[in-house]
């Protein structure tokens, strides 16, 4: 994850720096809540064993599940779509809920997702105007891991 993060990140010009303390704590916490599902990490790879992406999320048999974080290249997300869209059905699941990465928009358009405006909102303060101006922008990689911190 560490170490392929910059990669499905991009070049954005605001990204989270992971370490493996806090992603180790992080995914602990995640592990521990059954609340919402059972925390799902999943690494996708392709035939030539090459990584894809990956997706993060709440696996909830019979219910919602919500995704937290989901990385690719613009290359690779519609495999890493269809692999989450496949692993949450086998599983279970009814429906799939998360924020929608707004460079992934034409994929997920793509495979009849619908966007709702309204459930999930995220309030950003900064003293720094540049920061807020690259957020609103879309020049940001922000998952719900770093946003609505999920469910606490």
């Amino acid at each position: 994850f560490i170490e392929c993060f910059p990669r499905f990140a991009g070049d954005v010009l605001l990204k989270p720096s992971y370490d493996l303390r806090s992603l180790s704590w992080l995914f602990e916490r995640l592990a521990q809540e059954k609340r919402f599902g059972t925390f799902q990490k999943i690494l996708v790879r392709n035939a030539e064993n090459e990584i894809l992406g990956w997706y993060l999320y709440n696996l909830k048999p019979g219910g919602r599940s919500e995704v937290l974080q989901i990385a690719a290249t613009q290359q690779s997300v519609q495999q890493v779509l269809d692999h989450l869209f496949r692993h949450a059905w086998e599983h279970g699941s009814i429906e799939l809920s998360g924020r929608m990465v707004p460079k992934f928009m034409k994929a997920f358009a793509d495979k009849w997702c619908l966007f709702s405006p309204g459930r999930n909102w995220m309030l950003i303060h900064s003293r720094d105007p540049k920061i807020v101006q690259t957020i609103y922008c879309g020049d940001a990689f922000l998952s719900r891991l770093e946003e609505d911190l999920w469910f606490f």
